[in-house]
């Protein structure tokens, strides 16, 4: 049985707003690409009835309209995503020096200030790493975050990406 891997630290607003930005993206993204879609139908449609005013006309106000919309919705979403990551940095589990992540075979134990747990490998269904942090998902949107910053050595990086890969499989 290999060693615990312990994690303790808190994010900063910052890694916060990085990691749930690209995961908001993530789950967005087929919206983006579908506006794109429509942005190149409407193109190619004002080119091909451009010889009649009033359907260029209309094709040019879609071709305004849209990506304005397209404009605005973006911004609120990174609003509302860096809203989420200030109330969750100031949320009760990072108050003092957060929460401590303890990783071995049968799951993670977690401790805070307020409370303490243990979460076992099957609640999770996948994982996804990024250069910063290891995110373990109990479903879409929910996950525990574990920042590699915070692991105990640089050699618990690999050791925590073997036992993850060796519970998980690629989920």
């Amino acid at each position: 049985m290999a060693a615990p891997i312990t994690a303790a630290g808190s994010p900063t607003v910052s890694e916060a707003f990085r990691l749930l930005r690209a995961e908001s993206f993530r789950r967005w993204r087929h919206i983006y690409l579908i506006a794109v879609a429509i942005l190149v139908i409407g193109a190619a449609g004002i080119w091909y009835w451009s010889s009649e005013k009033e359907y260029a006309v209309i094709g040019i106000q879609f071709l305004i309209i849209v990506p304005i919309v397209i404009l605005f919705a973006s911004l609120g979403s990174l609003f509302d995503v860096y809203r989420a990551a200030r109330r969750w940095v100031a949320s009760p589990q990072f108050v003092g020096d957060g929460p401590i992540f303890v990783f071995d075979e049968d799951g993670m134990k977690a401790r805070t200030a307020e409370s303490s747990g243990t979460v076992t490998w099957p609640v999770w269904c996948r994982a996804r790493e990024t250069k910063e942090a290891f995110l373990l998902y109990q479903s879409t949107g929910v996950f525990h975050l574990v920042l590699k910053r915070t692991l105990g050595s640089p050699e618990d990086i690999p050791a925590l990406r073997g036992l993850i890969r060796s519970k998980l499989g690629d989920k």
